[in-house]
């Protein structure tokens, strides 16, 4: 899998900019998923919703933290220039 990701492939709904959410501080994309997976910085019901009845679900907490984290890297990559082929 490559590690160059399209801007825009995966968008994270929130309900405040990441910069205000991360302080300004550049964190891992581990340290970011905690941040963005408080309830009152997920502006999309489903994920949202998702989160809060997980348990309820039996969905392992550490399998949704692991792609939690995944997207979260996905989304929060930063465009690259396109290489000339």
């Amino acid at each position: 899998m490559s590690d160059e990701f399209p801007d825009g492939i995966c968008t994270l709904n929130l309900t405040k900019d990441l910069t205000d959410i991360t302080q300004g501080r550049d964190l891992a994309p581990g340290q970011i998923a905690k941040l963005v997976r408080e309830k009152n910085n997920i502006s999309d019901f489903g994920l949202k919703f998702m989160f809060e009845i997980m348990k309820e679900l039996d969905l392992s907490v550490d399998v949704i933290e692991v792609l939690y984290t995944a997207i979260c890297k996905i989304a929060t990559k930063k465009p690259e220039e396109p290489a000339e082929l």
